[in-house]
């Protein structure tokens, strides 16, 4: 995946210093300032928001661009779903197979609760 593709949105508060935490990710994605997007300042502080062990720099978004790339990775992303969801079904259907087997072919017993 070509690294100029990628365009990044900071999420910061209002109370942050806003070119200071632009350094921060630059520096951090090793992107240049030219693939950020504009930020969205949250108008709260985050001195409302409980840091513990936390991070303090905002939210960072990363998004690829180009719609072939975009469409290969949902291609990808739906290749490995199906994937898990056909071995799901799979042991599903063993499990349902294994049930009939050992109940003659039948549902298995209910329990039923006394009133």
């Amino acid at each position: 995946m070509p690294r100029e593709k990628l365009k990044v949105r900071l999420h910061l508060y209002k109370n942050m210093d806003i070119q200071k935490e632009f350094w921060f990710w630059m520096e951090a994605l090793n992107i240049p300032q030219e693939q950020f997007n504009k930020p969205y300042i949250k108008k709260t502080s985050s001195e409302r928001i409980n840091h513990k062990g936390g991070f303090g720099h905002g939210t960072c978004t990363v998004r690829i661009g180009g719609a072939q790339l975009a469409e290969k990775m949902h291609m990808s992303i739906k290749a490995i779903s199906d994937k898990y969801y056909k071995r799901a079904c799979s042991s599903v259907g063993k499990s349902a197979s294994l049930i009939k087997t050992r109940f003659g072919g039948s549902s298995p017993p209910t329990r039923t609760t006394q009133s």
